[in-house]
């Protein structure tokens, strides 16, 4: 299932991201997501994950898939001692953003570029928590079952 991206969508998010960049024939950002957020009374924390995001990856997910390119969340997994499961790392390299479970509640009216961008920074938050702080900021989602769109 590709993930559709209006021009005004690409744009929103490489002036939110400028680290990002956008090739147009492969339909997908590269580069480096800078964020700064907090949770609750935590600490605000600011990082940066290289990552691409691909748009046209062969999933059965409405969202795109999430690569980490320079292998942070395999070596945070082998300093903390976990399964990269456990920090939300697929077998495949790409990154468990949501349980299908949960997809409604998150994209009440389908995939959008600005819910997706807040996904990513919670999701991020929870990974920079946990590397800086060898604790989960609050409980770590189960992983779910796949997304199944017959």
């Amino acid at each position: 299932m590709a993930c559709i991206l209006t021009e005004s969508d690409i744009n929103w998010m490489l002036e939110k991201h400028p680290g990002l960049q956008y090739i147009y024939d492969k339909n997908m950002f590269f580069g480096v997501f800078s964020f700064r957020a907090q949770y609750c009374e935590g600490p605000v924390i600011s990082d940066h994950f290289t990552i691409a995001i691909l748009c046209n990856f062969p999933t059965n997910s409405p969202l795109p898939a999430v690569c980490d390119l320079d292998g942070r969340i395999k070596r945070m997994a082998l300093l903390l001692g976990v399964p990269t499961a456990d920090l939300h790392l697929n077998g495949d390299d790409t990154l468990c953003l949501i349980r299908p479970d949960k997809f409604k509640i998150w994209y009440p009216d389908g995939f959008d570029i600005r819910i997706f961008e807040q996904n990513l920074v919670t999701h991020f938050y929870w990974l920079s928590f946990r590397e800086r702080y060898g604790k989960e900021p609050w409980k770590g989602e189960e992983h779910g079952g796949f997304f199944n769109f017959d």
